[in-house]
């Protein structure tokens, strides 16, 4: 149930974003995402994985080391900022319908000061 509500708050926070954003903020990471799209094609994303994103503390982590007895799935990509991930969402998390997403984003998310 958790995993259910996690979800649709991220779809509603993505929703809002997508509205907000210019898109052409989020061309940057085409390469990247077109990467993780590619996994996903090749089968290397199960369905149903544990799933994680973010940034380049995501990317980097060898979750096969870490988590040896887990299926995961790696689509974090270097320098995200948490509105890139959920820009993405439905590129690069939903399909994949991950039993659990784990998110570690926000270093680079720029301070805005009033």
């Amino acid at each position: 149930m958790k995993t259910i509500i996690c979800s649709i708050a991220l779809v509603f926070i993505g929703t809002i974003a997508s509205a907000t954003a210019d898109d052409a903020a989020f061309a940057k990471w085409e390469k990247d995402i077109a990467a993780i799209e590619a996994k996903i094609a090749a089968g290397e994303s199960p369905q149903g994985s544990i799933l994680f994103v973010g940034s380049s503390s995501i990317r980097l982590w060898k979750l096969k080391e870490s988590f040896p007895k887990r299926v995961t799935s790696n689509h974090g990509f270097g320098g995200s900022q948490l509105a890139d991930n959920v820009h993405f969402f439905e590129r690069i998390i939903a399909p994949v319908n991950p039993s659990m997403i784990v998110v570690y984003a926000g270093d680079n998310d720029e301070m805005i000061v009033p």
